[in-house]
């Protein structure tokens, strides 16, 4: 239509709210015009309400399953009928922890910044979805292992919360655990002890000794002081990790198996070879258990097993163990150092049997397989 009949009907219509206004009073214009948003708003909110609610409990359902595929599916379907972008956002951010867990890195990305770019749309930067979304790319840079780029990350979500009032204290301690953890990984001496105890502190104080995050922190924490030689003070922390860990998931779950691995080695560091034993063989028997699990993660298992049985006078066993690692490795084609500490091992177990040949023979292969990494492909 042209802009004079549009001009007309406006007019029109100015008219008729004008006239019913005098002669039957305001509430006669009020009613239609409220009664007429409500048919058009109202459907639309609930349209993206009962939406989310469905695709988004289903996907959390099939989270905890771990069927992580469904999950994506109907976190996809959730953020597709999303309106509000603090909705949509964290929306996005579940679906990016999905596809995280599927080791989707770039998907999961995408994901997060979809909601961040959301969100900076609304100008909704200084809330706590918008944290949320520098959290959860900080976790995608991590399992890339970008650490500092994480450690960044989680800064940033840091400082945002610090500008949002009456935050979840929460909040801010799941932000706390995940900078402290990721500052031990990459080993910044520096700060990582001292944010580590502040980031435990206040897990204990806001969300509970017995939370996913405290667990997380107090292992964080024994490994800290494994990997700087304070066995001792490991020691009691990694057991309270392991007690925790199995309160919140069981005897056989794989969350378990960084604790167990520290502490069999704090024992070992400490003479205490019983229980060290008692740990390494737990963890066997978790990655045994688990299909899918690394076979060098298997056979660093199998190492340190080798190790505390020729500690605690049981070379056959330690032998045993020795050539697992060996068989293992080769048969999965990895080689290296790992490869050559299992021949070293089987070398010095024959030196202490006194069968010298044969321990010369291990060396030698031993020497072979790192002069072997050190040497260049034909394809590089």
């Amino acid at each position: 239509m042209s802009f004079r009949i549009w001009m007309m009907l406006l007019g029109m219509m100015l008219f008729i709210v004008r006239t019913v206004w005098v002669y039957f009073g305001p509430v006669w214009v009020i009613a239609p015009i409220a009664i007429a948003c409500f048919f058009i708003f109202v459907p639309k909110w609930h349209a993206e309400r009962g939406g989310n609610s469905k695709h988004g409990d289903e996907g959390k359902r099939y989270m905890e399953l771990g069927a992580l595929r469904k999950a994506e599916v109907e976190f996809m379907n959730a953020a597709a009928s999303a309106i509000r972008p603090i909705t949509k956002a964290q929306i996005l951010v579940q679906l990016g922890e999905c596809q995280r867990r599927q080791k989707k890195f770039m998907e999961a990305e995408e994901s997060v910044r979809e909601g961040m770019t959301a969100l900076e749309k609304a100008k909704k930067t200084v809330t706590v979805p918008y944290a949320a979304c520098l959290e959860k790319l900080g976790n995608i840079e991590r399992d890339r292992e970008n650490l500092s780029e994480a450690i960044q990350l989680f800064r940033q979500s840091l400082d945002v919360l610090s500008n949002v009032k009456d935050v979840d204290p929460r909040e801010v301690a799941s932000k706390q655990c995940a900078l402290a953890i990721s500052e031990s990984e990459a080993g910044d001496r520096a700060n990582f002890i001292p944010d580590l105890e502040r980031a435990l502190q206040a897990c204990e104080e806001s969300l509970g000794d017995e939370s996913p995050e405290c667990s997380a922190l107090v292992v964080a924490l024994g490994a800290a002081y494994t990997h700087g030689h304070a066995y001792s003070q490991a020691i009691p922390v990694l057991e309270r990790a392991v007690v925790a860990q199995r309160i919140l998931y069981g005897h056989n779950d794989m969350r378990s198996a960084e604790s167990l691995y520290q502490l069999g080695i704090a024992c070992q560091r400490t003479g205490e070879i019983e229980k060290a034993t008692t740990n390494f063989e737990h963890l066997l028997k978790l990655h045994e258990s688990h299909l899918g699990s690394d076979p060098r993660d298997t056979a660093y298992v199998y190492m340190r097993l080798a190790e505390v049985y020729a500690d605690g006078g049981r070379p056959t066993l330690a032998a045993d163990f020795a050539r697992r690692t060996i068989t293992l490795l080769e048969s999965n084609g990895h080689g290296g150092e790992q490869l050559a500490e299992a021949f070293d091992r089987l070398a010095q177990l024959w030196d202490d049997a006194g069968q010298a040949a044969s321990a010369v023979q291990y060396r030698d292969k031993a020497t072979a397989v790192r002069e072997a990494a050190m040497t260049p492909s034909s394809g590089s």
